[in-house]
């Protein structure tokens, strides 16, 4: 690779790293709540099959679960209970998917979906697609089923008839009710 396409490469992840800081620390302003103007979607998790391999990879980024900087983190959530994710999604084209699934796996692997529509210009900006203006999500959910213990989350989608794939470097651990 030369310098040049090195460069290039960093600046690049530096530019997708900074759209998944939080929204405070970024300057922008904070996605909105569930049930404000934009997509939110509300359902529960199901056991789902993982995620095929050799799925194309699309950039995304969780900025909360449950109003938790999420980003990088492993985020508690007590079994049974309500869970928010905040965040946005891009296909490989750089456009807004029609929809997607969150997936987390561990124990069991359980999927819930949902829609995006969220204005998210910070997005757009970094990514250099207007079609990503509307990339943000709030996607609600109970975990009802999913069982105790820690779960790698993802996304997936179709990619014009491709199964495409988004990991996060985000976990849940969900713990038994406290009492």
């Amino acid at each position: 690779m030369t310098p040049f396409k090195s460069i290039g490469l960093i600046f690049t992840i530096a530019v997708l790293c900074g759209c998944n800081r939080s929204e405070e620390s970024a300057g922008t302003p904070a996605s909105p709540a569930v049930g404000s103007q934009g997509a939110s979607s509300s359902n529960a998790f199901a056991a789902v099959e993982p995620a095929a391999a050799g799925a194309l990879e699309v950039p995304c980024a969780i900025d909360k679960i449950n109003a938790q900087a999420a980003a990088g983190r492993v985020v508690n959530v007590e079994a049974g209970r309500d869970i928010r994710f905040t965040g946005w999604i891009s296909d490989a084209t750089k456009q807004v998917p029609s929809k997607f699934t969150i997936v987390l796996a561990g124990p069991g692997t359980y999927g819930v979906s949902g829609v995006a529509g969220i204005s998210r210009p910070d997005v757009a900006r970094a990514l250099g697609s207007p079609a990503l203006a509307k990339a943000g999500f709030n996607v609600s959910a109970t975990l009802g089923s999913v069982a105790v213990g820690k779960y790698a989350v993802y996304f997936v989608e179709d990619a014009s008839g491709k199964p495409a794939r988004c990991t996060t470097n985000t976990h849940l651990e969900v713990v038994k009710p406290a009492g």
